[in-house]
Parts: C-alpha cells; structure tokens; sequence
C-alpha cells in the first residue's frame, strides 16, 4: 500500500485532484449550468468515495492507514 507522497495528507488524492481542476474550470468558466454539472459530479464523486471507503475499510491495513490519514479527499 502507498503511503508517501501525497497520500501521506489524503487518502485519494486522484479524486481530490479531479475536484480541484474542475473547480478551476468552473470559476475559469463560470455559468448556472456549468456550476449544476459540476454539483451533480461532486456528488456523485463524493458518493463513490463512500462506497470505495466501505469496502476498502475491511482490510486491516488500510482501516490502519485511514486512522492516520483522516482526510479522504
């Protein structure tokens, strides 16, 4: 299991790496719609995550890393 690097402050860093280029997107592009869109895939992004969460915790050594490492996004 990787445990450097950036998954040293957070858990998915690929996932709060998304987030973070699509909210620059947005406010390089900012409309009604495109704050929609991006809210409906935040969620849902959020919601994987809970899910992928859920199952990896039933592994010992990542339900250790997670105590470590609060932060999943």
């Amino acid at each position: 299991m990787k445990r450097g690097g950036p998954y040293r402050i957070v858990r998915h860093p690929m996932y709060l790496g998304y987030i973070t280029t699509q909210f620059g997107f947005l406010l390089a592009n900012f409309s009604p719609l495109n704050v929609l869109f991006y809210g409906v895939a935040w969620t849902v992004q959020v919601l994987r995550i809970r899910e992928e969460e859920k199952l990896l915790m039933k592994d010992q050594a990542y339900s250790e890393y997670s105590a470590k490492v609060r932060s999943p996004l």
